[in-house]
C-alpha cells in the first residue's frame, strides 16, 4: 500500500514538472510542433498554417516545414523544407539544409556541410546552393567541394532514367565528372593502389581495348586496340628514357621496320620561323622552316662535316661550305651515263666556265709541217659533205651531242687555218698593189691641155705608216693640178692619216683650204699661201673626204681617201 502511495506521489510530481516544462517550452499539440526555447512558428500568409521547430531560436514560415537545431530559418513559400543544424537558411520548396551556416536558395535542392564562420560561431558566411534539383557538399567554405547536378529527366515526356553530372570544385559540370581546381591549386586525380608492387592501376576509356594502364612492375601502357592512337596538342615532351615504335629499344628514338615500312612523318606547327626543329643551341640541328631544310652539325661550337649517305654514295657538306657528291648527279633527269658526274635536262646559267686538263689544243696549225688544205679542196669538200672538214655534221651532233672542250679546240683550229689563208691572200694582194697618179698638162695661158695616168709599184711597208716625208717620192700617191696659176699637189692619197698639200707658186691672199666630209661637215678651215700645208685625218674613220681650195676667182676640189 505504501508503494502505491509513493508511486502516485512521484507521478504527481512528474506531471507537475512536465506541465511546467511544457508551459516554458510551448509544446503545441495539433497540426504543429514546437519543442525548445524561443522558436518562432509564423503562420503562412496564404493558409495561415505554421511549420514545426525543435531546438533554440528557430523560425519557420512555411507549412510542412521542420527546423531542428538552433537559429535555423525556413522562409515563406518553402513548404516541405527541412533545416537541420545551426544557422541553416532555406528559401525554396522541398529543400534540405544540413550543417552549420548553410543556405539552400533553390527548389528541391540540398546542401550539406558548413560555411565559413568565427570560432565562437557568432558570425559567418553561408555555403550556398542556388541550383534547382541539385546537391552541394562542402565544409568550411562558401563554395561547394562536391556538386551533384540535376538529371535531364522529364516525367511528362516519359524520360525518367537519366542521371546527372558531378563536379568537384566550384564549376557547373559539363561532363559526368568535372574537376575544377581553386586558385594556386593543381587539378589532380590520383589512383593509388594499396600495394604498388602487386596491384595494377588503370583507367578504362570506352571499353577494355582503350585503357591507361600502370602495371605493378611500373610499366605504363596506353592501349587503343586495333585503332590508331593519336596525341594532339602543341607539344609532346619526354624527359629521359627512349621512344621506340614497333619494338622495345634503348635508343632515344627508334622505329622498327619489322614487316612494314618504317617512316617518320612531320606536320609541324609554325613557331619562330621554323616548322620543325630537332636539336638545341648551335650543335646538331635538323630544322624544317621558311628557308627549307637545314642540317647543322657541330661539337662544342666547332663545325663538323654534315653527311647524307646511302653508305656507298654520300653527300658531304664541308665546314668551309663546299659540297662534295660521290657518284652521279642528275638534274631533272636520272644520270645513267657512265663517265659523267652531272646530267642536266634544261639550261645552265652561269657567269664563268673553266675547263681543266685540256689535252688536244690546235696550235699545231702553226707548225712548219702542218698541211694547210688549199681553199679549192675546202670548197670541194664542203660541196660534197655540207660541213667543214674535221667538224662533225649536223646529224652526228643531233645523234651523239658534242664535247664542249673538243668543239672549242676544233673551232680554234678552223680560226687558225682561216687566219693563215687571210695572211696568204694579203700577201697576194700586196704583190698586185699599184699606184695610179693623175697628171695634167697646161699651156702658157694656164689652160689644161692634157691628162696623163702614171702607174707605179707600191710596197706594203710604204703604206703601213710613217710621215709622207719619210716615204720615197716615187712611191707616194699624189694628185696634181694648177690653182690660180700655181702648181699644186696632194700626197699621199690614199693615206693612213696625214697628208700634205704642196703649193708651187704664190696664191691670192683670200685663198683658203677647207677639209670636210662627203656630206659637207667642215673638219678644218685655214688660209693658204705658197707654203706647204699638212693635214691630219688620223682620228677620223676610214672613208672619203673632200679638200677644197677656194679664192674669189677659182675653186678646186680633191677627194682624199682615208684607210685603216
Amino acid at each position: 500500500m505504501k508503494k502505491v502511495v509513493i508511486m502516485m506521489a512521484f507521478a504527481a510530481i512528474m506531471l507537475s514538472a512536465l506541465e511546467e516544462c511544457f508551459a516554458q517550452n510551448r509544446i503545441v499539440e495539433g497540426p504543429n510542433l514546437n519543442i525548445g526555447t524561443n522558436n518562432t512558428l509564423a503562420p503562412n500568409l496564404f493558409s495561415g498554417v505554421m511549420g514545426n521547430a525543435i531546438g533554440l531560436q528557430n523560425m519557420t514560415k512555411s507549412y510542412h516545414a521542420l527546423a531542428v537545431g538552433s537559429n535555423d530559418t525556413i522562409d515563406e513559400n518553402s513548404n516541405n523544407a527541412i533545416a537541420l543544424g545551426n544557422k541553416v537558411k532555406i528559401t525554396g520548396l522541398n529543400s534540405i539544409g544540413i550543417g552549420n551556416y548553410v543556405y539552400t536558395h533553390c527548389q528541391t535542392g540540398m546542401v550539406i556541410g558548413s560555411g565559413v564562420f568565427n570560432a565562437d560561431g557568432s558570425s559567418g558566411q553561408h555555403l550556398v546552393n542556388s541550383t534547382d534539383k541539385s546537391l552541394v557538399v562542402g565544409f568550411y567554405s562558401t563554395k561547394p567541394t562536391l556538386f551533384v547536378g540535376p538529371s535531364p529527366n522529364n516525367y511528362r515526356t516519359g524520360i525518367i532514367d537519366r542521371t546527372g553530372k558531378v563536379a568537384i570544385g566550384d564549376v557547373t559540370p559539363t561532363a559526368k565528372l568535372h574537376i575544377h581546381s581553386d586558385k594556386d591549386e593543381d587539378a589532380g586525380l590520383i589512383l593509388e593502389p594499396d600495394d604498388p608492387t602487386a596491384d595494377n592501376t588503370y583507367i578504362m576509356l570506352h571499353d577494355n581495348d582503350h585503357m591507361l594502364y600502370v602495371h605493378h612492375d611500373r610499366e605504363m601502357l596506353v592501349t587503343a586496340g586495333d585503332n590508331p592512337m593519336k596525341i594532339t596538342g602543341s607539344s609532346v615532351f619526354l624527359d629521359g628514357g627512349s621512344v621506340s615504335i614497333g619494338t622495345n629499344h634503348t635508343n632515344k628514338f627508334f622505329v622498327s621496320t619489322a614487316t612494314d615500312k618504317s617512316s617518320i612523318g612531320l606536320n609541324a606547327y609554325y613557331e619562330n620561323g621554323a616548322y620543325c626543329r630537332w636539336g638545341e643551341g648551335s650543335s646538331y640541328i635538323m630544322e624544317f622552316g621558311d628557308n627549307g631544310f637545314r642540317l647543322c652539325t657541330a661539337y662544342y661550337m666547332m663545325p663538323r662535316n654534315s653527311v647524307i649517305t646511302n653508305l656507298e654514295n654520300p653527300v658531304t657538306v664541308k665546314p668551309n661550305g663546299s659540297i662534295m657528291l660521290n657518284g652521279r648527279v642528275g638534274v631533272n633527269i636520272e644520270n645513267t651515263y657512265p663517265g659523267y658526274a652531272l646530267a642536266v635536262d634544261g639550261g645552265i646559267l652561269t657567269t664563268k666556265v673553266h675547263i681543266q686538263e685540256v689535252s688536244n689544243w690546235q696550235d699545231c696549225v702553226f707548225g712548219d709541217d702542218y698541211r694547210l688544205m688549199p681553199l679549192g679542196e675546202v670548197e670541194a669538200y664542203v660541196a660534197a659533205n655540207r660541213h667543214l672538214p674535221g667538224v662533225p655534221s649536223e646529224a652526228e651532233v643531233k645523234a651523239d651531242g658534242y664535247d664542249v672542250a673538243e668543239m672549242q679546240a676544233v673551232l680554234l683550229g678552223k680560226i687558225e687555218e682561216l687566219t693563215l689563208h687571210v695572211i696568204r691572200q694579203q700577201k697576194e694582194i700586196d704583190s698586185l698593189r699599184t699606184l695610179v697618179t693623175v697628171r695634167f698638162g697646161y699651156d702658157a695661158c694656164g689652160n689644161r691641155v692634157s691628162r696623163t695616168l702614171e702607174f707605179s709599184r707600191v710596197e706594203p711597208d710604204a703604206l703601213a705608216g710613217g710621215t709622207p716625208s719619210e716615204q720615197p717620192d716615187q712611191w707616194q700617191a699624189s694628185l696634181s693640178d694648177r690653182f690660180e696659176g700655181a702648181e699644186t699637189s696632194l700626197f699621199p692619197n690614199p693615206t693612213e692619216g696625214g697628208f700634205i698639200l704642196s703649193i708651187g707658186g704664190e696664191l691670192p691672199k683670200d685663198a683658203k683650204a677647207v677639209l670636210c666630209t662627203m656630206d659637207g661637215k667642215v673638219l678644218e678651215e685655214r688660209g693658204v699661201s705658197n707654203a706647204t700645208e699638212a693635214f691630219d685625218l688620223g682620228g677620223m674613220p676610214a672613208g672619203v673626204y673632200l679638200l677644197r681650195l677656194t679664192s674669189d676667182r677659182e675653186t678646186k676640189v680633191w677627194k682624199v681617201i682615208k684607210r685603216n
